[in-house]
């Protein structure tokens, strides 16, 4: 037994049409509601502020520009301990010279006014050399055979040379003993005093020089003179002996 579709061919195909459009709308609605869910999500995701990003490279800016100036500042303090310690290693193993500008203001009375002081090493003597024998015949020296260069000494020994004005002769007298009775120098002269105007009279100009230091060995100065017993004249002679 055959069945006969007596449904008109048209109203087949209209059914047809319709299914195949209620299929892409529904496709088209679900495709569109993940295409906005997707664009939400990475909205959601990259959504940022503008304004708050600008205010934190600025502020990183700054940061940065503070902490440069803070390295230049610590750049120069660093040249400046440099120096100061340069300096101190370069005074460190000189003497204090202050102090002996203290002794002198101390030992000046009120007959002398002092001019000028001036302090000058003395430079000490040179070893005697002593004869070097001939070379012998042979093979050059090494440059690690020959003997190291010697350093010059260092000096000892200064000389003070004060110049000033007394008022009498015995005023600079009297200044050139108590610089001598301070036992701070080895000697202390009056190299040179004479006459010269000062202001409406005149003056005594004087000229002391001062020795410091150790004395060189077989140099009798007059603190060792003084001290030896063979340089009183008050010590008596030994007696002669007899035959």
């Amino acid at each position: 037994m055959s069945s006969t579709n007596l449904i008109p061919l048209h109203r087949l195909q209209a059914r047809r049409r319709a299914v195949r459009t209620r299929r892409w709308i529904v496709g088209s609605a679900v495709y569109a509601f993940f295409l906005l869910s997707a664009y939400a999500g990475v909205r959601a995701a990259w959504d940022y502020d503008h304004e708050a990003l600008g205010q934190q490279l600025g502020a990183a800016a700054g940061q940065n520009e503070s902490q440069r100036k803070a390295i230049m500042s610590l750049k120069a303090q660093v040249q400046n301990a440099r120096k100061t310690l340069e300096a101190n290693l370069a005074v460190g193993s000189q003497p204090d010279w202050s102090i002996l500008l203290a002794l002198l203001a101390e030992c000046n009375g009120p007959e002398t006014v002092l001019r000028a002081c001036r302090l000058s090493p003395i430079a000490p003597e040179a070893p005697a050399l002593t004869p070097t024998p001939a070379p012998s015949p042979g093979p050059p020296a090494t440059a690690a055979g020959a003997p190291a260069p010697i350093d010059p000494p260092q000096p000892s020994r200064y000389q003070l040379t004060i110049r000033g004005l007394a008022t009498t002769q015995k005023g600079a007298v009297d200044f050139t003993i108590r610089l001598e009775q301070t036992g701070l120098f080895d000697r202390v002269d009056l190299a040179e005093s004479k006459m010269e105007p000062f202001r409406t009279s005149q003056a005594v100009a004087f000229r002391i020089e001062c020795t410091l230091g150790p004395a060189p060995a077989g140099e009798v100065t007059p603190a060792t003179a003084n001290s030896s017993p063979s340089a009183d004249p008050r010590t008596p002679p030994a007696p002669e002996g007899h035959p």
